[in-house]
């Protein structure tokens, strides 16, 4: 199956999600950052009745631009009758530095729900509303949100928010640990879900028993031979709504809840373990914790996001290499690279857990290019083996 075939599929019967940008903090527009993508956090997850986007970092500039071209390919009423759904997880300006030039937002008609946190305890009250425009206008841009030609609908995102999208796809939130406050997402259309977990912090020490195991070559070996998740899991179990607070064991084992089962992870890694210590209490986590937490959670597929900004393209290959080296199975695991699309399907097989597919492009676009771009892995013409971490 082709590409654009696997790709039709997926937003029929599952979910296909594309990534517009991988890169934390700021952004990266260096010669030796290109090829995993120097954009900040937008990632999208299509699906036959809708698009939700999550956050709105300089990535979703190319999100609009994919947009405008479907626009002219498919026509003006079929596309903008379909509302975009925006879900930001906090209010740093890596997250939503793209939206103010969001072409979407400045066509008319056009119907765009904005999800996102309020004000937290011991900060400033206001709506994500009043927050956000605050922010995105005068005198730090000349056009405010909620000057734009776009039909906005504001939703405030908490701790065990719960929305019902078209299609009956679901979209439910948790509290993270990250500065000034921010909140996880986590999508669900029938059997196939995806966890993004931007901007957490976890520590290998909160894993408890799970980080039993894991030698100095990192958290990737303990997870070497994991046996396969199995059974699905019961739907309420997988998808309960949980609080980081719940005092069921914190932060660890709430996230373990909450992508419980989940087709894809996509998990904030912007250090390794050895550099982790010295940004404790920055809001971000290790990949070796990564690995772990996918682990913990059974999820089929883990890709590590939010690379930091000075990152170059050399050593996000040789890390890539190291777990590609240590995790059983093709596909389980990967770094997030800018372009990048993840084909999600149902797998009725193995009752209802989800098959990842993999027609796979670089930002160039060019298909069949995955893990450290090396072409003919995962990409078009095959669909990837169905793998857990």
């Amino acid at each position: 199956m082709g590409r654009e075939q696997m790709a039709a599929r997926a937003v029929e019967e599952g979910l296909l999600v594309r990534i517009w940008g991988a890169r934390g903090s700021c952004p990266a527009p260096f010669p030796d950052r290109m090829a995993y993508g120097g954009n900040t956090s937008c990632v999208s997850a299509e699906w036959k009745e809708g698009l939700a986007v999550f956050d709105g970092g300089t990535g979703i500039l190319g999100l609009g631009r994919w947009l405008e071209e479907k626009r002219g390919q498919e026509g003006q009423e079929s596309l903008e009758s379909l509302p975009v759904h925006i879900f930001i997880g906090h209010l740093h300006l890596d997250h939503i530095l793209g939206l103010p030039l969001f072409t979407w937002l400045f066509r008319k008609g056009v119907q765009v729900h904005l999800y996102g946190p309020g004000g937290q305890e011991g900060q400033e009250r206001g709506s994500f509303r009043e927050r956000l425009t605050a922010v995105l206008g005068p005198p730090y841009w000349p056009i405010s949100i909620d000057q734009v030609p776009a039909r906005l609908v504001w939703h405030d995102a908490g701790d065990g928010s719960l929305w019902e999208l078209p299609g009956g796809v679901k979209v439910r939130a948790m509290a993270s640990r990250h500065p000034d406050g921010c909140v996880m997402y986590r999508i669900e259309r029938g059997e196939v879900s995806v966890v993004y977990g931007m901007d957490c912090e976890l520590a290998e020490d909160e894993a408890g028993a799970e980080a039993s195991g894991a030698g100095t070559s990192g958290a990737g070996a303990a997870i070497a031979g994991t046996a396969k998740a199995g059974a699905a899991i019961a739907g309420a179990e997988a998808t309960e709504a949980v609080s980081a607070e719940d005092g069921s064991g914190g932060l660890w084992e709430a996230y373990r809840r909450f992508a419980k089962g989940c087709s894809l992870l996509l998990f904030d890694a912007p250090y390794t373990r050895k550099e982790y210590p010295a940004f404790r209490g920055f809001g971000h986590s290790c990949w070796e914790t990564g690995f772990l937490m996918a682990r913990a959670c059974r999820a089929d597929r883990l890709c590590l996001c939010h690379h930091d900004q000075a990152r170059r393209d050399m050593e996000l290959s040789q890390m890539e290499e190291e777990l590609l080296g240590q995790v059983p199975g093709e596909g389980a695991v990967e770094v997030a690279r800018e372009g990048r699309c993840i084909c999600l399907f149902p797998d009725p097989g193995e009752g209802g857990r989800p098959e990842p597919g993999g027609a796979g492009q670089t930002r160039a676009g060019r298909p069949g290019q995955t893990r450290a771009g090396r072409p003919g892995q995962n990409g078009a013409g095959r669909e990837e083996r169905k793998v857990s971490i």
